[in-house]
């Protein structure tokens, strides 16, 4: 087997999103100026994985195609098998989270469980595609950078500055615009297997100008982080991070002919966001 195919079932499990995840929380752990977290890491991946694996088994509960894109017929393929195991990754971490967390961090915690539960619910018996609320890669970018920066900033707060708060906000803007741009890539695969995105909602150019103003918002607000906090390595380092990812999704998005061949966008709109974990070394 190919390296490439290794790759694509890695994809397919989400393992590249919950790297990418582990990478942002070493950044979010180092710009709130504590200690590395391992537990809190490893929590942090497994619910990655519980719910962007949850997404897809629903996904494939909605979907009447009969011969739907290689990744969704994975998961009709191994449905049975993955759920078994979400069941059991979701005891891991609500054992993981009362062991090792404290009571402020698990409320938090249980608000997020909420409001994803009755997302969920709200995408399994409505139609997306008439309620505009449930707009999914907004919802996603926003659980996604929630989940990984709420432990350091529970933990910090309210010792909290205006500079950790603009970071997180450009990471949320890079975010969307890495799922927006993602699904602009997967337009006619959504639409095969009829299922509702932002493109499909609006256009795939209303999407793109959107993706577009997001990114020259992000970089808007980095030159304010950088004015406003010069001296300050974790901030320069994370910022400088941040605007490289955001640099790549311009020229993915620029050269969509080239990254659209055998799915490379994939591997790269992934693959920029463990670039974060090199804060480490700081």
């Amino acid at each position: 087997m190919r390296l490439f195919d290794y790759y694509k079932y890695f994809s397919f499990l989400s393992l590249d999103i919950v790297l990418g995840a582990l990478s942002g929380g070493i950044m979010a752990q180092k710009i709130f100026n504590i200690p590395i977290n391992y537990t809190g890491l490893i929590i942090l991946g497994i619910s990655v994985w519980i719910i962007y694996t949850a997404d897809h088994l629903l996904d494939n509960m909605k979907s009447k195609n009969k011969t739907p894109a290689e990744r969704r017929l994975f998961y009709r393929k191994y449905f049975k098998l993955l759920s078994i195991f979400e069941i059991f990754f979701v005891a891991i971490v609500i054992y993981m989270s009362f062991r090792f967390f404290e009571i402020k961090l698990i409320k938090a915690g249980f608000i997020i469980v909420l409001f994803i539960a009755v997302y969920f619910l709200m995408l399994y018996l409505f139609n997306a595609k008439r309620v505009f609320l449930l707009q999914k890669e907004l919802i996603v970018a926003l659980i996604y950078t929630i989940g990984i920066f709420i432990a350091p900033f529970v933990k910090t707060y309210p010792e909290i500055n205006i500079c950790q708060i603009l970071i997180m906000l450009v990471f949320f803007l890079i975010v969307w615009a890495d799922i927006l741009l993602i699904s602009i890539f997967e337009y006619d695969k959504d639409l095969k297997d009829n299922f509702t995105s932002l493109p499909i909602i609006i256009g795939v150019k209303n999407t793109a100008n959107i993706m577009k103003i997001l990114l020259y918002l992000a970089f808007v607000v980095l030159i304010v982080i950088n004015l406003l906090f010069p001296f300050n390595i974790i901030y320069t380092a994370s910022s400088t991070i941040l605007l490289v990812i955001a640099i790549a999704q311009i020229i993915i998005y620029k050269h969509k002919t080239y990254f659209n061949q055998k799915d490379i966008y994939r591997f790269v709109t992934e693959a920029v966001f463990f670039l974060p974990a090199l804060i480490i070394f700081i």
